[in-house]
């Protein structure tokens, strides 16, 4: 099951143009995961039933991942229950980033919501002061997010021109990182992304490919796609390939976020060409955060 963002303004004639892929994907049993919610809530609306009168509080976590449309299919499925919905608005991976006012209007827009009552829990504790500064610093609210007083070293920016040097610059920053922390990191953007860079380290040094299947976090270095590591966290994260190619907008702000959050004590990124403008001058500017610029020479 794949999931996919489609662009809400979208023109009746978009949506056509996507009929005969949908109606292929119904015949061979599959659908994308985003058409999941709306066809149980059509399917439980017209043959009735579906419906949980029994349960009164409902708690949803990382929230800020869900559609509206898969909120009001459990809304429908759990008619009788007071919700409690728990997330951070700045994690949302591969769109553009809300803050928690946004977000709670939305919803309440979209459910006509008689009492909301928004909670903000603004102290960050997993990450060390340098770490916190700099990934807010990337937020359009970031400024009410509060670092925890706890020091280390500086994040580091390494910049290189082509991937093979880029390659070069990760597998001896695994090395230099594997013999301090217990666990070091390499987080990418997509499964594809994760497949590359194992294919480039496996044969070099001893990596860990996470996958879909795994149920256990096994130590030394792992290569895992973001939208694995969401809740967890790394002695040392690797964020690899920040580029304007990789990250060209700000949908991926909350990816970048997410990413650069799930460090405890060292974060690196690596950039093969231009740094993604999503990381702006002012960001360098008001954070501390070492720059290395490595050009191949070959």
């Amino acid at each position: 099951m794949k999931q996919y963002h489609s662009p809400a303004n979208a023109s009746l004639e978009e949506w056509k143009s996507k009929l005969p892929s949908f109606m292929r994907q119904i015949e061979f049993h599959q659908v994308e995961l985003d058409d999941a919610a709306p066809l149980l809530y059509l399917r439980d609306y017209m043959c009735g039933g579906g419906q949980n009168n029994t349960m009164k509080y409902l708690f949803i976590d990382e929230m800020q991942d869900y559609s509206v449309a898969q909120l009001k299919y459990l809304k429908y499925a759990f008619p009788q229950t007071k919700w409690t919905l728990l997330g951070d608005s700045e994690q949302a991976l591969f769109k553009e980033v809300e803050t928690p006012k946004q977000l709670l209007n939305r919803l309440n827009s979209s459910f006509k919501t008689k009492h909301s009552r928004l909670i903000s829990l603004l102290k960050s504790y997993r990450s060390t002061y340098p770490i916190t500064t700099f990934a807010k610093s990337i937020l359009p609210n970031g400024g009410e997010i509060e670092a925890f007083q706890r020091e280390g070293e500086l994040p580091e920016l390494i910049i290189t021109d082509d991937l093979k040097e880029s390659y070069n610059q990760l597998i001896q920053l695994v090395i230099k990182q594997q013999a301090e922390y217990g666990t070091v990191a390499i987080l990418v953007k997509n499964v594809e992304e994760a497949n590359q860079v194992y294919d480039q380290l496996h044969s070099k040094i001893e990596v860990n490919l996470l996958k879909d299947a795994d149920r256990t976090l096994p130590k030394g270095v792992l290569i895992i796609p973001i939208y694995l590591a969401k809740g967890l966290e790394f002695d040392s994260v690797i964020a690899w390939d920040i580029s304007e190619k990789n990250y060209p907008n700000p949908n991926y702000t909350g990816t970048l976020y997410t990413i650069f959050t799930r460090a405890m004590h060292s974060l690196t990124m690596i950039s093969v060409g231009k740094v993604t403008p999503i990381i702006t001058e002012d960001s360098l500017t008001n954070s501390e955060i070492k720059i290395d610029h490595t050009i191949n020479h070959e």
